[in-house]
């Protein structure tokens, strides 16, 4: 929003030094203008007592103390039309008249073109000072206006942190907050390419790392099937199981990577519905208590009586409690037991998943959720995985508009819990 124009500093600035020199100019004819008519006054005083003396010379001695009387009223009272006149008649005779030029009347001459000197001189000195207010302000304008472009050079080569200071409220103050927010976007915009490309590039890495053991192992067991193992039907049946079962490792991760890939970008939309979160999370229990017999493992689901209700999509709520708890299954040693329970309060509705696995360590668990991290499994062996799940998992409970946190103590099992509003969010 543009300042109004009585705000603008530069605009302040130009009025009041314009403001000082005409005031300047003003104080300057007002003594001129009382210096000349001052020295007209002495100077026609001057001539009044030549022109007294004059007179009484043609006076006789006993006559002049009344002649001097008189003659003086004369100088001192306002003329008398009888007697302008008269005096009018006497001086006509003598081509004496108020159509004389001035050159015939020294005094006024000089007087003359002495004002108008002194005018032109007052003058020129206004128009210099004029000019020299015009051009401070003007040198001070092209000084910022330098600073700018040299400002925007520094940011244009890549200087974020440079900032203009700027406290007023003219033109030339929101142009440097308009620069002030183009930088901060820039630097916003920069530090948000860099950590994509940080991403980017971990990504890329991770994805290598995942696919090498897969694919290696695939293909040795493709070489075996080549080789003379081919003959054995039973040894040629469990080398195809698993590159059957590499491949579809291969495939969930690529799929999996694909989802948070959508995800990120805003292209699924979810189709929520306000839905009892007991039948979602049975739904997922019933597919995976047969991996967890197993594995050895009690999965068990304590549903609660009263409906669990929030609004969730079903499908990809399922999704990220199936990741965590096969997170469980396959981190837990046997015999362990996986629990899977519900709760609620007024606000907010939770699934909380505990298993009885050696925990994880605190310093690492706050980077379980980071993609691609594997942990140590409590710090004994390296753990087996993706790095994937919990990360996709985390991405669809935040879309959901909700929260997953883990808690752990070594040696006592851990707990993943998904809260969820209970409210429709926007």
């Amino acid at each position: 929003m543009r300042a109004p124009i009585y705000k603008n500093r530069e605009f302040i600035i130009l009025t009041m030094a314009v403001a000082a020199v005409c005031l300047l100019f003003l104080g300057l004819i007002l003594l001129q203008t009382h210096y000349a008519w001052t020295r007209l006054h002495h100077e026609l005083t001057e001539r009044n007592l030549a022109l007294l003396g004059n007179l009484l010379e043609l006076y006789p001695e006993e006559l002049r103390p009344e002649a001097e009387a008189e003659i003086v009223r004369a100088f001192t009272r306002e003329a008398e039309a009888a007697a302008l006149e008269a005096g009018q008649a006497a001086a006509d005779a003598y081509g004496y008249s108020r159509d004389l030029p001035l050159s015939i009347t020294p005094l006024l001459q000089s007087r003359y073109f002495h004002s108008i000197a002194a005018t032109t001189a007052l003058g020129a000195l206004l128009l210099a000072a004029l000019l020299f207010a015009v051009y401070l302000v003007s040198a001070r304008t092209y000084r910022r206006l330098n600073r700018y472009n040299l400002g925007a050079e520094r940011i244009m080569r890549g200087d974020y942190d440079f900032r203009f200071i700027e406290t007023g409220e003219g033109e030339l103050d929101l142009l440097g907050f308009q620069f002030n927010q183009l930088s901060r976007r820039l630097q916003l915009s920069f530090t948000a390419l860099q950590e994509e490309k940080k991403l980017l590039k971990e990504m890329i890495s991770g994805i290598s790392h995942q696919l090498k053991t897969p694919l290696a192992s695939s293909r040795v067991f493709t070489e075996l099937l080549l080789d003379e193992a081919a003959a054995d039907p039973e040894v040629r049946h469990e080398f195809l199981q698993k590159t059957l079962a590499q491949l579809e490792r291969m495939e969930w991760l690529i799929q999996s990577l694909l989802k948070i890939s959508r995800l990120e970008a805003g292209v699924i939309e979810f189709q929520k519905e306000y839905a009892d979160l007991g039948g979602t999370a049975a739904r997922v229990v019933t597919t995976l208590v047969g991996s967890a017999v197993q594995k050895g493992h009690a999965l068990v689901f304590e549903k609660d009586s009263v409906p669990v209700e929030a609004p969730h999509d079903r499908k990809w709520l399922g999704e990220a409690l199936h990741n965590i708890i096969d997170n469980a299954i396959r981190h837990t040693p046997a015999p362990g037991r996986i629990t899977v329970s519900l709760e609620q309060t007024d606000s907010t509705a939770a699934i909380t998943v505990r298993d009885t696995s050696p925990g994880i360590p605190p310093e690492e668990l706050g980077r379980i959720f980071e993609r691609f991290y594997q942990g140590s499994s409590g710090g004994k062996k390296p753990r087996r995985g993706s790095g994937i799940g919990l990360s996709l998992a985390k991405l669809i409970v935040e879309k959901h508009g909700g929260m997953i946190r883990a808690s752990s103590t070594p040696g006592e099992g851990t707990a993943f819990t998904i809260t969820l509003p209970r409210a429709w969010l926007n």
